[in-house]
């Protein structure tokens, strides 16, 4: 972050991820206060990650589509974000624009975050590693067909 001005700081380790997709259930069983836990997410993420993102808020289709760059990590501001849906709830969007976007533009993202409560129509299978990041009041880990789920503590 600081070559431009010259300073040479250490590095935290091994290089983080370049591009990351993350989306967002944005249905109705998503409740405000979850919605604000999933803001609050994201901006960690973007704190510690320098990576380009692609943000898609999906309830039951993909209601709207962000990207975010890499040096646009100090400029996004979450607290006045309005998502986008209310809905129904399709997991399956999200993966299909995936495939659909590697297909036509070559760019295979490092790993997909997933914020839900997952209740909802799951697609069978990812070939890109795959977080789901669920609210203790969400469906069981058991029942996620695959990747990893992290839990989130909810306020």
């Amino acid at each position: 972050k600081h070559l431009w001005r010259n300073i040479f700081l250490p590095s935290l380790g091994t290089p983080g991820p370049e591009y990351i997709i993350t989306a967002i259930d944005t249905s109705a069983s998503m409740s405000e206060e979850i919605l604000s836990q999933v803001l609050s997410e994201l901006d960690r993420i973007k704190s510690v990650s320098q990576c380009r993102m692609t943000l898609i808020e999906c309830d039951s289709t993909i209601g709207k589509i962000s990207e975010i760059e890499s040096w646009e990590t100090s400029f996004i501001n979450f607290d006045k974000w309005n998502f986008v849906g209310r809905g129904g709830t399709n997991l399956k969007p999200p993966f299909e624009w995936i495939d659909k976007t590697i297909n036509d533009e070559g760019i295979l993202p490092d790993a997909i975050i997933y914020l839900t409560d997952g209740y909802g129509d799951f697609p069978p299978s990812s070939h890109i590693p795959t977080m789901w990041v669920v609210p203790n009041s969400g469906l069981q880990d058991h029942a996620f067909p695959f990747g990893e789920v992290l839990r989130i503590e909810t306020i």
